[in-house]
């Protein structure tokens, strides 16, 4: 699965059939369309990167010769769109952008390799292709944003810094840069990088999660505003909660945040929330502008597990939703909450959910916020495009996908389950919704954790 933040994705499936599900966001609903058989044809398997612009009607594909196809749902593909891939690393920033052209913008595909290597092609018209070195550094991660109307580009280099660029007559050149106060191994930073902006924060912040902590950056110096501390794990990723006003200084401050992560094969699940708000009611202010606004070092701590997650993705702030086989609850004695003082530490608590046996003949989606509150609902067993003879027999669900702040994307055997939680909003306890059809249809928007208006 493959997707943008307008809700578009694309799907990728072992029949090699390619689908492009555009989301209507007043509708509320997703239209499918799929890419022709002698345009799939065409194709050396398998794909190993796709994107669709924000319109929904230009796809990109990666192919396993290295060609990047670039098609059009009503124009097709001509040669000149046919790009090669400029080196052997992989993608940290693979998408159309809308960028300035003269007096206006213009679309382009624009790729960006670990090994710091940028590839751009003007779309819908013949030009040449710009493939220029950006950095000599491998990159850990790159994110295009949009600052005061502006599109500029950031990314984190192994030397843990972060640089961001901005376009100029077609071409991206580097405006500033600042290294990351944290510990390097021999002065490098491993693991992927995560770069995105927080609606819930201040517009001149950045939130950057590395392997070994989390930091918000300000937007236009790069200077760290705050860090956030120690990430808990490879892979863990990070939920921010509820925002308030500094009581001392009035700025932006936390009440909450927390780190998820899954254990093998997804099953084994824990999050740890740390929250800020507790006996001294006051929260965690980022910005720290006077010695007696509250610091990182006074938080409670409380972990969450579950058991059997299946497969989740974390939002950007207040909870996780995944989707996972419907458990069967089974009364057992022992699991209750264990509290236990951490020494130098507030009391530190364990939430463990109750051990549960799956049912083998159900699914559910679930919403997981922060504080250990769940939420879930049935998921239905068809759409109203297809039968259960059609479906295939799910064993495990999978890969899961972020869309935007509120929604992710799930494949389910051979169709995709939308799951969108508004932070103001519960699961219902029934939905109408059903999977989203990968073979050309107009679906509404599946498994809503949406309270009715």
């Amino acid at each position: 699965l493959f997707g943008v933040e307008k809700g578009h994705l694309v799907s990728v499936a072992l029949d090699r059939t390619i689908a492009v599900s555009v989301l209507d966001r007043v509708q509320s609903s997703y239209t499918t369309w799929m890419v022709p058989t002698e345009v799939l044809s065409m194709l050396a398997w398998p794909i190993r990167n796709a994107i669709v612009d924000d319109s929904g009607e230009w796809l990109a594909c990666h192919c396993a010769d290295d060609r990047i196809v670039i098609y059009h749902r009503g124009i097709g593909t001509t040669i000149s769109e046919h790009l090669q891939y400029p080196d052997d690393n992989p993608a940290v920033l693979f998408r159309f952008l809308q960028l300035p052209d003269g007096d206006g913008t213009s679309l382009r595909f624009v790729l960006l390799t670990s090994g710091g290597r940028l590839l751009s092609k003007k779309i819908g018209a013949e030009g040449p292709v710009s493939n220029t070195r950006i950095s000599e550094v491998p990159i850990l991660g790159a994110k295009a944003i949009t600052i005061k109307s502006a599109l500029k580009v950031s990314i984190v280099t192994e030397e843990a810094r972060v640089i961001a660029f901005q376009w100029s007559g077609g071409v991206l050149t580097e405006s500033i840069s600042q290294l990351l106060p944290l510990d390097t191994i021999h002065g490098r930073l491993s693991g992927a990088v995560e770069i995105r902006m927080q609606p819930e924060l201040d517009s001149d912040m950045l939130l950057i999660v590395t392997s070994r902590a989390s930091f918000i950056v300000d937007t236009g110096t790069l200077t760290t505003i705050c860090k956030l501390g120690q990430t808990p794990g490879p892979g863990s990723q990070v939920i921010l909660g509820p925002t308030a006003s500094c009581p001392t200084c009035g700025s932006i401050a936390l009440l909450s945040l927390a780190f998820a992560e899954s254990g093998g094969e997804g099953r084994e699940f824990s999050m740890r929330m740390e929250s800020f708000d507790g006996d001294e009611g006051a929260p965690l202010c980022l910005r720290s502008s006077l010695p007696s606004c509250q610091r990182r070092d006074r938080s409670q701590s409380t972990a969450h597990e579950l058991s059997d997650s299946g497969e989740w993705v974390a939002l950007p702030a207040h909870a996780l939703v995944g989707l996972r086989r419907k458990p069967k609850h089974l009364d057992d004695s022992n699991d209750k909450d264990a509290r236990s003082p951490t020494q130098g530490r507030p009391l530190r608590r364990s939430n463990r959910i109750p051990n549960q046996r799956t049912c083998e003949d159900g699914w559910q989606a679930y919403k997981l916020a922060i504080d250990g509150s769940m939420e879930t609902v049935d998921m239905p067993l068809t759409s109203s495009d297809t039968s259960v003879e059609s479906q295939l027999y799910v064993n495990k669900a999978g890969p899961a996908l972020l869309l935007d702040a509120h929604s992710a994307a799930v494949a389910f055997g051979n169709t995709v389950q939308v799951i969108r939680a508004p932070r103001r909003g519960t699961l219902i306890s029934r939905s109408n919704g059903q999977p989203l059809d990968r073979h050309g249809s107009s679906s509404r928007r599946r498994l809503t954790l949406r309270k009715a208006q």
